[in-house]
């Protein structure tokens, strides 16, 4: 296979997957298309299910145009590992840097725009069970506080969650314990974004 067709496959099998993971994202290419990088992964830990997210794509795009056809069950709550994006929900943009956690909901339209090449961690959560823990807080979308005590335990958690694969097959009761730790903790160390 000639390296184009290889590039070709590469951005039709990152769309496919990334969509099926994460909502109606379409990519713009900062390079040529046989420069882009793009490489996706799951696991589970403790009973969670987490998306490793690695590309150096220019933009990654959900227009949010159809509301219908989103999946409005989820928020993430990500993790930037290494790299720098930015992020834009609702009007308003966040900088990540290594070590950021943000939450973002999976509703409407969104913008992640890499600088270089970039790893995320991403992490579902019951969309509604965040929207009863936040109050009824619009958008679903802002920092997770690095100096809050809430917000430091939510990226201890979250960075034991990225160490990959505990190698089991967890109770589903331990998983459904670990989204609830996970979702109480968001509401002291959530800085909802100013617009």
């Amino acid at each position: 296979m000639s390296i184009h067709q290889a590039a070709w496959d590469g951005l039709d099998q990152w769309t496919t997957t990334m969509q099926a993971l994460c909502g109606r994202f379409e990519t713009q290419l900062a390079f040529n298309r046989s420069l882009f990088i793009g490489e996706i992964s799951t696991w589970s830990h403790g009973g969670l299910s987490l998306a490793n997210m690695r590309t150096n794509a220019g933009n990654i795009v959900r227009y949010g145009d159809r509301a219908d056809c989103d999946n409005d069950e989820h928020c993430f709550l990500v993790s930037q590992r290494t790299g720098y994006s930015h992020i834009t929900q609702g009007g308003v943009t966040i900088q990540l840097a290594p070590g950021d956690l943000m939450l973002m909901d999976s509703v409407g339209p969104c913008a992640i725009a890499p600088h270089g090449l970039i790893e995320h961690v991403s992490l579902s959560l019951s969309r509604a069970q965040v929207q009863r823990q936040l109050k009824g807080v619009s958008p679903i979308f802002g920092k997770i506080s690095s100096t809050k005590a809430c917000g430091r335990m939510l990226h201890l958690l979250m960075d034991q969650a990225c160490k990959g694969s505990d190698g089991s097959d967890s109770a589903a009761a331990e998983g459904e314990a670990l989204q609830s730790a996970f979702i109480l903790l968001l509401a002291s160390g959530f800085e909802q974004a100013e617009e």
